[in-house]
């Protein structure tokens, strides 16, 4: 049923449980297991959003793990060069969101004690953190719940 602009539908408890049943389910028949799944360090959980941004998965796993090896904090990242980052990061494109994660990473370290804080509007904040990081790293880090609509949940949909 079409909404005023700018009111939100409602969803009953019913409509949530079934769409978390369709994504769950198609998680299960079609789940991938990848490295940045199996943590809740808020840290890596941004490092990874921001490198899937625009970038298959296929060509972030390897890269991820590289990575974290090399930059397994804020810090680390903030205190490296920019030659030091481009390297790392060679291989995934759009440079700019490797300048960003380290620019975000300063931040991280100057005013959130080293990690990515957990508040929506602080990580919105982080340069190249948009509405979907923020949240995903709410979700998948802090374990608070947002509306997190990605390419995994829209192909459960659709299908």
């Amino acid at each position: 049923m079409p909404t005023a602009k700018g009111v939100a539908p409602t969803v009953t408890l019913d409509d949530a449980l079934a769409f978390q049943s369709v994504v769950l389910e198609f998680y299960r028949l079609n789940g991938r297991d990848f490295q940045w799944r199996r943590t809740r360090d808020p840290w890596s959980i941004l490092v990874s959003e921001v490198m899937l941004q625009q970038t298959q998965t296929h060509r972030v796993a390897p890269k991820f793990e590289s990575w974290m090896k090399r930059f397994p904090d804020a810090e680390s990242l903030a205190n490296a060069s920019v030659a030091e980052v481009y390297d790392a990061w060679r291989g995934l494109g759009y440079n700019s969101r490797a300048l960003r994660l380290r620019e975000s990473a300063a931040a991280c370290v100057r005013d959130y004690g080293g990690q990515p804080p957990a508040d929506e509007r602080s990580l919105i904040g982080l340069p190249g953190v948009g509405r979907y990081t923020a949240r995903a790293v709410l979700a998948f880090a802090f374990n608070i719940p947002g509306i997190v609509i990605e390419t995994n949940i829209r192909t459960a949909l659709i299908l």
